[in-house]
């Protein structure tokens, strides 16, 4: 729901998704839901938070049936000659008038990988197009033949734009959606949330230069596997070649205040200065015992150094960090404390946390901006990875996540400490 937020607050007129799960779809077809108004913001209720939406009968690619791309075609044609496919395409249209608004039907052209010999494909579609609109000159029994219902049509070439204007100009009441459309399963047991979690090196240095990884597939993981490693190397590479400095970048377009925590020596004394060579209160902090055990972890650091960062919207800011002796009440070492400690009510103007003081969870959060509050109920669960044989189930990898199980919840407690620092000087 982020993102339909964003495209409404960039003056987006509309939405088209690409795919939604296939038992929601059978239910939105079924309920004529395909084509709804998305509220984006249901707190607040504002009528220009709202944004159409229309979604695909299948997908963004072209219709089976209808494939002329041979190359990329998956499945031999259904219709006994090319002579019999506007016939297709006109019951194809019919059925579409039983899920959709009757007078506009979109019918997408093309895909992934598409378009080997666009020249070809293209000269086919115009052909298509044109004998579809001839066809209420055929004869009535080649109409009986295909079942279909003699009925005014237009074929012609369209964009977005173009859709969405003649969906608006039909001046009907559309559905109303709050929720969310994600996660998306294509079948039962193949979720795709793959992309989530696979290939984390890859994804841990887009995160670091996003602005370099910017193709979606590789910010999702779901390139080749040479293509990954190509990634990876190229980025590894330029880090590994960056000065001694600490860059801090944010995507948002909100100014951002957060934390930066970078491990060092037990008794190592560092000066931190920020964009504009201004020494920067810090803290030395030991690292947490659950972090020092973590397999893949190479460094030996006991301890971290955290430091505030404020960061313009779309914007970096650099911070350095050169050994030396910090200037007094600028350093704070740590004190470890395992009792419980409530939020800093001047420290949260944005939100504020109830916490469950025996189990460790987050119980309650309170949005301070619009005086609401909300129960909340936080769980880690986890799940099995184990191979299947069934053939309607595919392993878990890049795209697809194959849950074989339900979840099983882990520990109804977490082990946690409270760090609160004190002045001292160096």
């Amino acid at each position: 729901m982020l993102m339909t937020s964003a495209c409404q607050q960039m003056g987006f007129d509309g939405l088209m998704i690409g795919r939604i799960s296939r038992d929601v779809q059978r239910r939105w077809e079924a309920s004529r839901h395909m084509e709804f108004v998305w509220l984006t913001d249901p707190f607040s209720q504002r009528p220009e938070a709202d944004l159409f939406t229309w979604v695909p009968p299948y997908s963004y690619t072209t219709p089976g049936i209808f494939c002329l791309d041979v190359p990329s075609c998956r499945s031999p044609m259904m219709y006994e000659s090319i002579q019999d496919m506007p016939h297709y395409l006109l019951l194809y249209s019919q059925y579409q008038t039983e899920v959709y608004t009757p007078s506009n039907i979109a019918i997408m052209f093309g895909g992934d990988l598409s378009y080997v010999e666009a020249e070809k494909q293209f000269a086919a579609i115009d052909a298509l197009a044109a004998a579809a609109n001839a066809l209420d000159k055929a004869k009535e029994s080649r109409w009986r033949r295909y079942r279909l219902k003699k009925a005014p049509v237009h074929v012609f070439y369209s964009t977005p734009a173009c859709f969405l204007r003649a969906l608006h100009e039909v001046n009907v009441t559309w559905p109303v959606f709050s929720n969310d459309v994600l996660p998306y399963t294509d079948s039962p047991g193949r979720t795709w949330s793959g992309f989530y979690t696979s290939r984390p090196s890859l994804k841990l240095f887009a995160r670091y230069a996003n602005g370099v990884l910017q193709h979606h597939d590789g910010i999702t993981g779901t390139s080749t596997h040479e293509v990954a490693q190509d990634y990876a190397n190229q980025l590894s590479r330029g880090i590994a070649s960056c000065e001694l400095a600490v860059v801090v970048y944010n995507p948002d377009t909100e100014s951002l205040l957060t934390y930066v925590r970078l491990p060092v020596g037990r008794d190592i004394q560092l000066v931190v200065t920020d964009p504009d060579g201004l020494e920067l209160e810090h803290q030395v902090l030991p690292v947490a015992p659950h972090r020092l055990g973590v397999p893949e972890r190479t460094s030996t650091a006991p301890s971290e150094i955290v430091f505030p960062a404020l960061v313009p919207p779309l914007g970096m800011s650099v911070y350095k960090m050169e050994p030396g002796i910090p200037a007094p009440n600028v350093a704070k070492t740590g004190s470890v404390r395992d009792d419980f400690l409530e939020l800093e009510q001047q420290l949260d103007y944005r939100y504020r946390l109830e916490l469950d003081p025996t189990s460790g969870l987050v119980t309650r959060v309170h949005l301070l901006g619009r005086n609401l509050s909300l129960g909340l109920r936080q769980s880690f669960a986890a799940y099995l990875h184990e191979f299947s044989t069934q053939a309607e189930l595919s392993e878990s990898g890049h795209y697809v996540f194959s849950a074989y199980r339900n979840a099983y919840q882990l520990d109804e407690q977490v082990a946690y400490r409270v760090l609160k620092a004190s002045s001292s000087s160096c």
